[in-house]
C-alpha cells in the first residue's frame, strides 16, 4: 500500500511536551479528580461519630451472615456515589435531558401534555409478573435470597385472617398507566391496561376464597367524566386525585355493606360521628417531579392543584383519628392511603382514603398504612403489635388496599423497589396498658447495637423518609425503669431524602438512647419502616 506521506514529501506534525509540563498537567488532572473526594473525607472525619468517612467505612467490615462482604461493598458504593458534590452536576444534566429532550430517568417517565409516570408501574404491566418466574441469567447473584412472590403470601395471610374469624378483602388499587395509557402509548383503550396474567392471578385467589374488590373498571368508567370533573389521577404524582380516591372509597364501602358480617359490624356504627368539612384548595409539586431530581432554581413543570375535603370527627375535634384498634375493621395500606392524610406528602391532612372510608361507613378504622410497605410491612405490624391475636379475634374484616403495581412486579424490579412477600406469624402477646393521663416516664439507656436493617438509597427510594430497625443489648439503665435485656429500636435512616446521623450507627457501637414507645408516635405510623 502506497504511503501518501512519502509520495508527497509530507512530514508528520509532532507536538512535544517536556517532562516538567507533563508532570504538571498530570498533577492538575489528579488534583481535579481527587480534591472533592479528599475534602469530603476530611469534612466527614471532623464530624466525629455522626460522620461517614468513605476511606474509613470502606475498609471497616465485620463479617456477619446478614451483612455479607458483597452487601457491605454495595452499600459503601451507593453512599460514595451519593456524595454531596455530585448533586448539582447530576441535577443540571437531568434538567438538560428533561427540558430539552423530554427524557425522564429510571424512576419517572415523561408522557404527553405534562403527564408523568412512575416507571416501576409501567414495568408491572410489561414484566414477567407473579405467575411466570424470571429466567436465571449470569447477571444475577447465584447466592441471592430465594424469591417468594405474592400468590403464596396472600393465600397464607388469607388463611391466617380466616382462622381468627375475619374475612380478608384484597383491594388492588390501579396505577396510572393502567387508566391513562394514551399519554404514553399514543392511543386510548376502552378498558384498563393490565398485566397479561392479571385475570389468571385473581382467579387463583378467588378460587381459594380471597375476596377481591377490583377498582380498575370503576376508575376507567369514571374517566369518561374527566372533562367535567377532572382526572382520577394526578398528572405529576404517582397517586390518585381526591376525586378518584373518594369514588374508590365509596365503591369499597358499598361492597363492604353487602358482606354477611356487615350487620353485626354496623351495630357500632355512628353515621353522625363523621362529616365532610369545607373543601380546601391546595397546590404542590408531585412526587414524580421530585423523583426527576431537577434543580430547584429551574423548574420544568408547573405546580399541580387539587381540592381536598377533610373529614371531621365529632369525638376528636382536634383531628380525625384513623387508628382505632377497637374497630371491627382493619385497613392495611400504602401511600395511596396516606396521601391527603400524611402531612409530609404535601397534599393536606384528614382527607385520605381511611378518613373517607370511615365517613362512608360511619365506622372508625384500625388503620396500618406505611409508604412502600403494603406487601409485607403492614402485615408484619398487624401480626407483631402488642395484643395482635386478641385484636384480630375482634375483627370482622381486614381490608388490604395495595397498589396493583406491587402485585405484578417481577423479581428483579421488585427487589430494586424493596417489595417483599415474606410470611408473617401472629404473636400472642398481652394487650398494652391504657396510656396514663400524665406523660410516660423518661427512659434513658446505654445499649450496644447488635444488628441493623438495611435501608434503601435515599436518592432513589420511592419515598422521601424512612426509619430502620435495630436490635440493641441493654448495658445500663441511666434513667427511669427498663427491665428487658434487649430492645427493638427504630432510628431515622433518612428524611427529606437526606441521610441522617443515626443512619451511621455501626454494629458493635454503644449508643445512649432515650426510649419512647413507637405506638405513641402517631406521626411515624405512615413512615416507611425498614425492618
Amino acid at each position: 500500500m502506497e504511503n501518501p506521506y512519502e509520495k508527497y514529501g509530507a512530514h508528520r506534525c509532532e507536538i512535544r511536551l517536556g517532562h516538567g509540563l507533563s508532570w504538571a498537567l498530570t498533577f492538575v488532572f489528579l488534583l481535579i479528580c481527587t480534591l472533592a473526594p479528599f475534602w469530603r473525607n476530611v469534612r466527614e472525619l471532623f464530624r466525629g461519630p455522626n460522620g461517614w468517612t468513605p476511606i474509613v467505612e470502606l475498609f471497616r467490615y465485620d463479617p456477619d451472615p446478614e451483612n455479607t462482604l458483597y452487601q457491605h461493598l454495595r452499600a459503601a458504593e451507593s453512599q460514595i456515589e451519593d456524595a454531596p458534590y455530585t448533586a448539582a452536576p447530576r441535577r443540571w444534566l437531568q434538567w438538560s435531558l428533561t427540558a430539552g429532550l423530554r427524557e425522564g430517568n429510571r424512576k419517572a417517565a415523561i408522557g404527553r401534555d405534562g403527564w408523568l409516570y412512575f416507571r416501576p408501574a409501567i414495568d408491572a404491566i410489561t414484566g414477567y409478573g407473579p405467575l411466570k418466574p424470571e429466567p436465571d441469567t449470569v447477571a444475577k447473584d447465584p447466592n441471592r435470597e430465594p424469591w417468594s412472590g405474592p400468590l403464596d403470601a396472600i393465600l397464607k395471610f388469607n388463611d391466617q385472617v380466616n382462622g381468627y374469624g375475619a374475612e380478608l378483602i384484597l383491594v388492588p388499587i390501579p396505577v396510572k398507566p393502567m387508566i391513562y395509557p394514551e399519554n404514553l402509548a399514543g392511543s386510548a383503550a376502552d378498558h384498563p391496561i393490565r398485566h397479561r396474567d392479571a385475570a389468571a392471578f385473581y382467579d387463583q385467589l378467588k378460587a381459594r376464597g380471597v375476596e377481591v374488590l377490583d377498582l380498575a373498571d370503576a376508575m376507567r368508567t369514571m374517566k369518561a367524566a374527566d372533562a367535567m370533573e377532572g382526572p382520577v389521577f394526578l398528572k405529576q404524582d404517582t397517586h390518585w386525585t381526591p376525586r378518584g380516591m373518594r369514588a374508590s372509597a365509596k365503591f369499597v364501602a358499598d361492597a363492604l355493606k353487602t358482606r354477611p358480617w356487615w350487620k353485626e359490624a354496623a351495630a357500632s356504627a355512628d353515621p353522625a360521628r363523621f362529616s365532610a368539612a369545607a373543601p380546601i384548595d391546595l397546590a404542590s409539586e408531585g412526587d414524580l417531579v421530585e423523583k426527576l431530581d431537577l434543580p430547584e432554581s429551574a423548574p420544568v413543570f408547573p405546580g399541580e392543584s387539587a381540592t381536598v375535603t377533610p373529614i371531621a370527627d365529632a369525638k376528636n375535634p382536634g383531628g380525625m383519628s384513623v387508628f382505632d384498634t377497637a374497630s371491627p375493621l382493619a385497613l392495611l395500606g400504602d401511600s395511596f392511603a396516606n396521601i391527603y392524610h400524611q402531612e409530609s406528602m404535601k397534599w393536606g391532612t384528614n382527607a385520605g382514603f381511611a378518613e373517607t372510608l370511615s365517613l362512608e361507613l360511619g365506622l372508625p378504622l384500625d388503620t396500618i398504612a406505611q409508604n412502600g410497605q403494603a406487601s409485607t410491612g403492614v402485615r408484619k405490624t398487624l401480626a407483631t403489635r402488642p395484643g395482635a391475636v386478641t385484636l384480630m379475634k375482634r375483627k370482622k374484616a381486614v381490608i388490604w388496599a395495595i397498589a396493583e403495581r406491587d402485585l405484578f412486579l417481577s423479581e428483579t424490579v421488585a427487589r430494586q423497589e424493596n417489595i417483599r412477600w415474606d410470611a408473617v406469624e401472629f404473636q400472642d402477646t398481652a394487650l398494652p396498658e391504657p396510656p396514663p393521663g400524665d406523660a410516660p416516664p423518661k427512659i434513658v439507656v446505654e445499649a450496644k447495637l447488635l444488628r441493623k436493617s438495611p435501608f434503601q438509597n435515599p436518592k432513589t427510594a420511592p419515598y422521601d423518609a424512612s426509619l430502620y430497625a435495630a436490635d440493641y443489648e441493654i448495658l445500663n439503665v441511666l434513667e427511669g425503669a427498663y427491665e428487658p435485656q434487649q430492645a427493638l429500636v427504630f432510628h431515622w435512616a433518612f428524611k427529606n431524602r437526606e441521610r441522617l446521623p443515626s443512619a451511621n450507627y455501626r454494629v458493635g457501637s454503644t449508643q445512649k438512647l432515650t426510649l419512647v414507645p413507637l405506638d405513641t408516635q402517631t406521626d411515624l405510623r405512615a413512615v416507611n419502616q425498614a425492618n
